[in-house]
C-alpha cells in the first residue's frame, strides 16, 4: 500500500542499494548494497551474485498500462519508476532480481503493484479489481508478444 495516494502504480524499476531505513525490527539492509557506520561501502548479496544496481521488470511497460487503464477507465492508475526505496522497493528489487540470476540476465515480466492505504470494503473491492486487471493485461501482453 502506497499512504497518502489516491491512485494505484505498476512499478517499472527497483534499486538494490543504499536503502538506509530500519524496519519494523530495526533491521537494516544487510542484502543490498550499504555504507557501514564508518562511512565504508558494504558489498551486499545482490551485488556480490553480479546483479546490477537498478532493475525493470521485463514486460512491455507501454502495452501492459494501455491495457490496465482500458480494463479499469474509471480508476487512476498509472506506471511509476519510484517504488520508495523502502520495503517495497528492495522486495521488488529481490524479485527481480531472483529472475535475473535464474534467467541469465533477463527479470522477466515481474511487476509490483500500489494500491492507496484504505481499507474499507469499497476500497478493498476496488483494490482487487485492480489487480485482476493488471494481471490480466499483463498476461494478454504476454500472450500477444508470442505470437
Amino acid at each position: 500500500m502506497a499512504a497518502g495516494r489516491n491512485f494505484c502504480t505498476m512499478e517499472t524499476r527497483a534499486h538494490r542499494d543504499g536503502y538506509t531505513l530500519r524496519d519494523v525490527d530495526g533491521k537494516g539492509d544487510e542484502q543490498g548494497g550499504y555504507f557501514d557506520a564508518k562511512g565504508e561501502w558494504k558489498m551486499g548479496i545482490w551485488e556480490k551474485e553480479g546483479c546490477p544496481a537498478v532493475l525493470e521488470t521485463g514486460c512491455e511497460v507501454e502495452e501492459v498500462w494501455r491495457r490496465w487503464k482500458c480494463d479499469v477507465p474509471d480508476i487512476d492508475v498509472r506506471p511509476s519508476t519510484d517504488a520508495g526505496h523502502y520495503l517495497c522497493d528492495f522486495i521488488y528489487y529481490a524479485s527481480l532480481a531472483y529472475n535475473y540470476k535464474r534467467a541469465a540476465g533477463d527479470p522477466g515480466p515481474v511487476m509490483f503493484l500500489h494500491v492507496p492505504g484504505e481499507a474499507e470494503e469499497a476500497d478493498i473491492e476496488r483494490g482487487k479489481e485492480v489487480a485482476v486487471s493488471l494481471i490480466r493485461a499483463m498476461v494478454g501482453t504476454w500472450i500477444q508478444d508470442r505470437k
